[in-house]
């Protein structure tokens, strides 16, 4: 486990209209605001479109692993979703999000949202985002589970 406390610097409320891409939207949004490390609390709304994937496990070595990506078209309930705002090794914007949508049929959907391309608002998404003040995510390679994931650190201490 690894575990720090935290302040937040800001909160962000931000609104994605018709046609934009979330992903690209939280990404210019982080831009903008000049957020490197958050929580994204909350977003809800609608959308045309979204990709997602979920984690199976191979059955002989038990290694986790995802799924084909799954495009479902819309229109689409954006019941909800939760994410975490950090860097990969390179330095560059990572941004990891999960969330739930729904169609006419009322059934939910949920995993990894993939950044795809095909995440598009259909009239608002509604984003609110935690800023922290003390704790840097660094996105990297983990040997044990064969995934990219998140560490937490400490700003002071890059």
């Amino acid at each position: 486990m690894q575990a720090l406390s935290t302040g937040l610097s800001q909160m962000i409320v931000a609104r994605f209209g018709p046609e934009e891409d979330i992903f690209e939207s939280l990404e210019a949004l982080c831009r903008e605001k000049n957020i490197e490390s958050g929580s994204i609390c909350t977003m809800i709304g609608s959308l045309e479109s979204a990709t997602l994937v979920c984690v199976t496990e191979d059955s002989p070595g038990g290694q986790a692993h995802y799924l084909d990506p799954v495009e479902i078209i819309g229109p689409l309930e954006f019941v909800g979703a939760q994410g975490i705002i950090g860097k990969n090794e390179e330095g560059e914007l990572s941004i990891h999000l999960h969330g739930v949508v729904a169609g006419e049929d009322m059934h939910p959907l949920a995993g990894h949202i993939v950044d795809s391309g095909h995440n598009k608002v259909l009239a608002t998404v509604e984003v609110v985002i935690n800023v922290f003040s003390d704790v840097q995510m660094l996105r990297s390679f983990d040997e044990e589970t064969r995934f990219t994931l998140f560490k937490v650190t400490s700003k002071n201490n890059k």
